[in-house]
């Protein structure tokens, strides 16, 4: 169970000061963010505030529905060159190799084609 009991580095005092400076500095910024908000919020009857955050829902999801509506209509892939895309191991990048003639032979004046032996 050795890494259960892991040794923690000492952190010196000034970390931990400047540590909590910083999160003080960002709950601050988080209390008053949320103290105006509030405040906002409060000048609004029960009604109202139901009324906004309906107006918000049904606007957020009218957002969404527009925004994959207008995606859906150009969802075909980017043409890729074939010397780009990845290929099995042993197999040449430009894929199936193409026939290639041998030189003729000289004792029987034909050309053969490579892979075919007859």
């Amino acid at each position: 169970m050795w890494f259960i009991k892991k040794q923690h580095p000492k952190e010196s005092p000034g970390q931990e000061r400047l540590a909590s400076l910083i999160a003080g500095r960002i709950i601050r910024w988080q209390r008053a963010a949320a103290d105006r908000l509030n405040g906002r919020a409060r000048r609004y009857e029960k009604a109202a505030q139901l009324r906004w955050f309906w107006l918000f829902c049904l606007l957020a999801s009218a957002a969404i529905i527009c925004s994959v509506l207008l995606t859906s209509r150009k969802s075909t892939l980017p043409h890729i060159r074939s010397s780009v895309l990845p290929v099995h191991i042993g197999q040449s990048s430009d894929g199936v190799p193409k026939k290639t003639l041998i030189p003729t032979d000289s004792l029987t004046h034909k050309n053969r084609t490579h892979g075919n032996d007859h």
